[in-house]
């Protein structure tokens, strides 16, 4: 089996993340993608991130719809601050012995990947995707074979300009599934221009 998994703070989830997940799961064939938010990440600890519960939910609101995507609670269950390295290890120890990981990142993550917790460990139990823009190359580094560079789609969209949209009451068509949108104002979330980013 060839599992995709996706991990990120998805503050909120939005169509860049779906879509980079779609055409990392078309372009290597994967059988099934998990979405994994995360609970507190190291590199943000010390801002102002939304409640992990409305996160978790918007990722399941959001990737309902495609029978290949699942979600997992792993890392908001998990106490203390989230890191890669233990996720994969605690994934990959639940997983057949026959299952390749994909662990995909876009390209602004793979040029801080090495600040990660033990990188080395993270490449040793999987295969590292990186979703590159078009047009944009990198040289496989030396040593390291299971590391896919894949030409994602060029989404301009941010969370940081969604919260801020939704601070100003504006238009986020195009950029949220409408399900999640509802559920952004039905919880209030981002209404203060407070909200990191």
């Amino acid at each position: 089996m060839k599992l995709g998994v996706l991990g990120g703070t998805f503050d909120p989830i939005h169509y860049g993340h779906l879509y980079i997940a779609e055409a990392a799961r078309k372009t290597i064939g994967l059988d099934e993608i998990i979405f994994i938010p995360t609970g507190i990440p190291w590199l943000k600890e010390r801002i102002n991130i939304t409640e992990a519960k409305h996160r978790l939910e918007m990722v399941r609101i959001a990737t309902k719809s495609n029978k290949f995507f699942t979600v997992s609670s792993m890392e908001v269950d998990r106490p203390g601050n989230t890191y890669t390295r233990d996720t994969l290890i605690q994934l990959k120890d639940k997983l057949p012995k026959d299952t390749q990981i994909f662990f995909i990142i876009g390209g602004d993550s793979y040029n801080s990947f090495y600040k990660w917790k033990e990188p080395k460990v993270i490449l040793n139990l999987v295969n590292l995707v990186v979703i590159k823009r078009p047009g944009h190359i990198w040289e496989q580094v030396n040593g390291i074979d299971n590391i896919i560079f894949i030409e994602g789609p060029i989404i301009d969209i941010s969370g940081t300009e969604i919260r801020t949209r939704v601070s100003e009451i504006s238009s986020l068509k195009g950029m949220i599934p409408k399900d999640v949108e509802n559920y952004i104002y039905q919880h209030k979330l981002y209404s203060s221009k407070d909200h990191y980013g």
